[in-house]
């Protein structure tokens, strides 16, 4: 999980466009469904799958994935099929890709890489209320 602020609210027909301020870095999340209590100002605990990460060596433009995350590779356990890593930037999390992509891009510990979440993969884990 990843602490997180809210620091705006947009809706629209029911659809949910909120921004977070985590480890000083911005994030934004789309959802169908917001709880009523969730406010500007909140804190939150955020997340999103391992396996709903972009890795690439360079900074993308372009792209529909409005948060990206500039950071270093830690640690790498490179499977046959499998590869996870544990990212770490302002923010740290652990990232699941195919091993063949991590030896496509010849990953290593240490290599500066850029992590790409898609806002409609960040999730509310978890709110001061909880």
């Amino acid at each position: 999980m990843i602490r997180a602020r809210i620091n705006e609210i947009l809706q629209k027909d029911g659809i949910h466009s909120v921004g977070f301020i985590a480890g000083g870095i911005k994030l934004r999340g789309v959802f169908l469904q917001l709880s009523s209590e969730l406010k500007v100002g909140s804190e939150v605990y955020v997340g999103f799958k391992s396996t709903d990460v972009l890795l690439s060596r360079e900074a993308l433009s372009g792209v529909s994935s409005e948060n990206e995350i500039h950071g270093k590779i830690m640690s790498l356990s490179l499977g046959e099929i499998l590869c996870t890593l544990r990212f770490e930037g302002k923010i740290s999390f652990d990232v699941l890709i195919s091993a063949h992509s991590a030896q496509e891009l010849a990953l290593r510990e240490g290599d500066e890489v850029f992590a790409y979440i898609s806002a409609t993969a960040i999730y509310i884990e978890k709110y001061d209320n909880d």
